[in-house]
């Protein structure tokens, strides 16, 4: 089965949309495989009001940032425990085609620091599109508490506009994966094949 990687915005921990998408989730992972990567969502802006406040290094910042993914992997655990936890990528083969959404808790790049900017040009965008490219996914979902226009297809104008991270531009060149953009009030159309494509990214 096809392999997906779908990064879920921490933002939308509390919303109404969150339920929607879980099951949308669900869903899709009868047909594929399906990783989901958990954004930092208010557990990572505390982090960056503290760095601030304490003055202290963007190492550290970044260290606590990945552990704030974790936390809200934990936390869409609970909301919904049919997702299985991977705590090292390399094990998540094990889980392919049993129609079970795996959800990433990168506790291992923690040890990584060498491999990945260590600044807050990497957010849990550009880890999501390190994981699509280091299990080769086909498909990377971005899913967005926010408006997304439509007719915006190019990656770059999201980068300049703030709504993807500045790190992403940087790993796209190791990506083979068709990346797609959805605001979090697009679930309806997730399940849609057809329509996923006025929701894909020109990354050239």
């Amino acid at each position: 089965m096809k392999l997906s990687i779908i990064k879920l915005g921490g933002s939308l921990i509390g919303s109404d949309e969150l339920q929607h998408w879980l099951s949308a989730i669900e869903r899709r992972a009868n047909n594929e495989n399906i990783i989901v990567v958990p954004g930092g969502g208010q557990y990572a802006n505390l982090i960056r009001h503290e760095q601030r406040r304490l003055n202290y290094s963007e190492l550290t910042a970044h260290r606590q940032a990945i552990l704030s993914m974790c936390q809200t992997a934990f936390l869409f655990q609970e909301y919904f425990p049919r997702l299985k936890a991977i705590y090292d990528s390399c094990d998540a083969h094990q889980f392919y085609d049993k129609g079970l959404p795996l959800i990433w808790v990168p506790f291992e790049l923690l040890e990584k620091g060498n491999l990945i900017a260590a600044n807050w040009d990497i957010t849990s965008d550009s880890l999501s599109l390190y994981l699509a490219s280091k299990l080769s996914a086909d498909y990377l979902y971005l899913i967005k508490s926010i408006v997304i226009n439509q007719q915006e297809h190019y990656l770059s104008n999201y980068i300049k506009k703030g709504v993807i991270d500045k790190g992403f531009q940087s790993l796209i060149k190791y990506n083979e994966s068709n990346i797609y953009i959805y605001s979090s009030s697009d679930f309806e159309y997730f399940s849609d094949l057809v329509k996923r494509e006025q929701f894909r990214l020109l990354t050239n």
